[in-house]
């Protein structure tokens, strides 16, 4: 994994004039072959693109078939989190410092930024900068407050609640990070989607709970 990810950052230069996302994550790698990785450390070399790689690496999780129970929990919280930051106009995400300095073994985040790397080069093949009113100043405080609202229903147990909110977010993530207004509209799209879903499922599951609870106590 390492060297194939070495293999790829001599660097493709960005037809946007600026690296790209998986580009810096090969600078990253590059220049820190420590151990272990400080995540305070990334967060400062992704820059203005952090909020948007951050919710992608979370969202993608949230992403698998196969639920796992408090997956989307202990995902969630960090997302709400960003998210929050992202809606009120933080320009990088801020973290305590006990957070910051939370290290992770090389050899795992060789793992995760490898699987992270394959969504992202083959997302910049179709992303490029376009629609900047959404992806700068109030349209990207608005997606922050959309991602929050996501965030906040994975971290509920809301039966077939995960899916569908994780896929928007890392939409609307990829968007962020490319400047793409048509990407982030596709996530906005699914958010509608998702959060439909969501209702509808509650309202099912209040139904049940109430028609049981007159099957008990007529």
């Amino acid at each position: 994994m390492p060297d194939e990810m070495l293999a790829h950052s001599k660097h493709a230069i960005s037809p946007h004039g600026r690296p790209r996302a998986s580009e810096l994550l090969d600078i990253f790698v590059e220049g820190h072959p420590d151990d272990r990785i400080v995540l305070g450390d990334l967060i400062t070399l992704l820059g203005d693109r952090a909020f948007g790689a951050l919710l992608l690496i979370f969202a993608l999780p949230n992403m698998i078939p196969v639920p796992l129970p408090g997956l989307s929990t202990v995902l969630g919280l960090p997302m709400v989190l960003f998210a929050a930051q992202l809606m009120l106009g933080h320009r990088a995400p801020w973290l305590p410092a006990r957070l910051a300095r939370l290290t992770v073994r090389r050899e795992t985040f060789l793992k995760m930024a490898g699987a992270t790397r394959r969504y992202l080069v083959w997302a910049e093949r179709l992303l490029r900068p376009r629609w900047a009113v959404l992806t700068d100043g109030p349209g990207e405080r608005m997606l922050g407050a959309v991602c929050l609202l996501l965030s906040l229903i994975l971290i509920l147990p809301i039966p077939l609640g995960n899916l569908l909110p994780a896929f928007a977010v890392a939409l609307m993530a990829l968007g962020l990070l490319e400047k793409d207004g048509v990407c982030v509209t596709l996530g906005l799209c699914v958010a509608v989607g998702s959060v439909t879903v969501v209702v509808a499922v509650v309202i099912l599951i209040i139904e049940a709970a109430l028609l049981l609870y007159r099957q008990l106590f007529p």
